[in-house]
């Protein structure tokens, strides 16, 4: 019984040694630091504490160096969901659990919730950090390269490959061939990259150390172009992802690219939502004939989402790429991209382009659909 007891109040001492009223930036949910002494557990909630309060590349100083040589924006899913979110009521961090990997590293787990004027929460954010304790320092890193530590690598060409299950080469071979088929197309230097293979976004966002965020179910196929390091993240299950190689030529001769352009060519190019234009083609038409009084202009500056969660704008903006290339040649593609800034501009290239102004564009939308049919 004496034992029992002093182990309890032992239990409460550690437990106490750093209360969340020393806490800025996010609170402590029970038995969070179960598996840590009283003396790591008080560095670490420390060091995080410090690593929350701090925001972009005021984080580079807190990272563990060999990431940041790899990954020059290596939180930038946490980043940009905090620029995001950072005015929402109650918006603060929990921390859900630290869990020991091996001599001076260790797995943190954050979430993030916020409350609404009823008092009912919203889940808005779970992430996963690596943090390790360097010459008495304790650095941080995202967890993609201890999620995927027991996947397989295989360089294909200018490609690498990182993926969990088998690599069909025929596959991995013609997206190599596209990369540097490509980036003749546009004059360039071959790009190479580092591709992750993933079954579909959930897996690809866990892969990140994203365990909840929305985008990760917004589509059943999908994946990223992070360009600052040349690595494309694929949730296609699939060696081919043209569409997201595409992003990395348009990225780097064009940084002030337009969204609705880059996205439109890339749709064009490489399809979406494991469609190909032409099939796309086909999805607007049904989602137009489903909603005949759909705002046409709304629907493609808003980036509003049909089937298969592909947006409206990716399809469109695809099938208009495809018309001026095909009629107007590559000079008017590289013309609509450098001189495309915003929604304004990009109308009236349109207009200097092909000729239709902002008032005809939804009949004109609408007739270029419907002669795929």
């Amino acid at each position: 019984m004496m034992k029992i007891s002093l182990f309890i109040i032992f239990l409460l001492i550690v437990k106490t040694s750093f209360p969340q009223s020393n806490l800025v930036n996010f609170h402590i949910q029970k038995d969070a630091t179960y598996l840590l002494d009283s003396v790591k557990s008080n560095e670490i909630l420390k060091s995080l504490d410090v690593f929350l309060k701090s925001n972009d590349h005021n984080r580079d100083v807190l990272t563990n160096s060999a990431i940041l040589k790899e990954n020059v924006e290596p939180f930038f899913w946490l980043n940009n969901f905090e620029r995001v979110n950072k005015e929402k009521k109650g918006y603060q961090p929990t921390l859900l659990a630290v869990l020991p990997l091996q001599e001076n590293q260790y797995l943190i787990k954050i979430s993030f919730l916020s409350t609404n004027n009823d008092g009912s929460q919203d889940h808005l954010f779970t992430y996963t950090l690596i943090l390790d304790k360097v010459n008495d320092k304790y650095l941080f890193s995202n967890s993609i390269n201890y999620n995927s530590k027991n996947w397989n690598t295989q360089q294909v060409g200018s490609i690498k490959y990182i993926f969990p299950n088998k690599l069909n080469l025929e596959k991995a071979r013609e997206l190599d061939k596209f990369n540097i088929d490509f980036a003749k197309k546009f004059n360039s230097a071959v790009i190479p990259l580092t591709y992750y293979k993933c079954y579909n976004p959930e897996q690809l966002f866990k892969l990140l150390g994203c365990d909840y965020i929305p985008n990760m179910y917004y589509s059943t196929s999908g994946g990223i172009a992070e360009s600052w390091h040349n690595t494309l993240l694929a949730g296609n299950n699939s060696e081919l992802y043209q569409h997201e190689v595409v992003h990395f030529y348009t990225h780097k001769l064009f940084p002030e690219y337009n969204r609705i352009v880059d996205e439109g060519y890339a749709t064009y190019i490489g399809g979406s939502g494991g469609k190909n234009i032409n099939e796309l083609a086909q999805v607007a038409d049904e989602y137009l004939k489903a909603n005949p009084t759909s705002d046409v202009i709304k629907l493609f500056t808003n980036f509003s989402r049909v089937q298969g969660g592909v947006p409206f704008t990716y399809i469109v903006s695809g099938l208009i790429c495809k018309e001026i290339e095909s009629k107007k040649g590559f000079g008017s593609i590289l013309q609509l991209f450098k001189l495309t800034k915003d929604e304004d501009s990009y109308f009236q290239q349109i207009e200097n382009i092909i000729h239709i102004n902002k008032t005809n564009f939804p009949n004109f939308v609408k007739s270029l659909i419907n002669s795929y049919k």
